[in-house]
């Protein structure tokens, strides 16, 4: 378990490149992700991102973290969402 948190962190720190590169196109599979399927299926993909928040949180700070980054997650996935509804009324994708 020690170990699994020592590697996160570094690859959240790591400032090289290919890892920031990596991360962006990570970042943006995730966000493309959950702005398609959460358009079609809001209430589970807004479920799941804030229980990955919940558990990232208490993974790194304990318990009583995990209900803030819930609400954080929970907080970001309904304007991505909300901006994500928005930009197919507009386009129509």
């Amino acid at each position: 378990m020690e170990k699994n948190a020592v590697l996160i962190k570094k690859f959240l720190t790591d400032g090289s490149a290919y890892n920031v590169i990596g991360k962006w196109i990570f970042a943006l599979l995730i966000l493309f992700g959950i702005s398609y399927f959460g358009t079609k299926y809001p209430t589970p993909v807004i479920l799941l991102v804030s229980a990955a928040g919940f558990i990232t949180f208490w993974f790194f700070y304990g318990f009583w973290a995990g209900f803030l980054g819930a609400l954080m997650f929970f907080t970001a996935v309904v304007i991505i969402l909300i901006t994500a509804g928005i930009i197919y009324e507009i386009f129509g994708y």
